[in-house]
């Protein structure tokens, strides 16, 4: 398993790319770029613009979905930072208590653990729901795509 930084927005989008969408697009209708939009049939400029407000939504789609994962990534820091604030709090009130250094060292050693075990299942759960995604994504595109060599 490789290290990547399970905060990366820019690794998370990738599978959201308007720009590969367009490419797909644009290898679905070979010769597309070379006619002129006054050469096409009124259906074909119906279809063209039915594409457009298609692939725009998904743009704003996407968007929103970057944001989503911007607001997560802000969500979990501050939940980690607040575990972290009550860890120094029960290690200033251990300290006042004449707790030994070893008893105060593994109390808050415990409740980072528990804030990182709880982070490390808030990023599975975020990557298993976007492999889930890419997964049905993929097999629609491979459907579609099947259709279209079938007809």
């Amino acid at each position: 398993m490789t290290n990547k930084d399970p905060f990366n927005i820019n690794e998370m989008l990738k599978a959201f790319s308007p720009e590969a969408t367009q490419r797909m697009f644009a290898a679905l209708t070979p010769g597309a770029e070379d006619r002129a939009p006054e050469k096409l049939t009124q259906e074909l400029q119906e279809l063209a613009q039915t594409y457009q407000r298609s692939l725009d939504m998904m743009m704003r789609t996407n968007s929103t979905v970057g944001e989503a994962y911007g607001d997560l990534f802000v969500r979990q820091t501050r939940i980690f930072s607040d575990l972290a604030a009550l860890a120094n709090d029960q290690m200033t009130t251990m300290k006042q208590s004449g707790a030994d250094a070893e008893k105060q060292a593994e109390a808050y050693k415990a409740v980072m653990d528990q804030a990182m075990e709880l982070m490390r299942k808030s990023v599975e759960a975020t990557q298993q729901a976007n492999e889930k995604a890419l997964k049905e994504l993929t097999a629609g595109v491979d459907a579609v795509a099947a259709s279209l060599k079938n007809s």
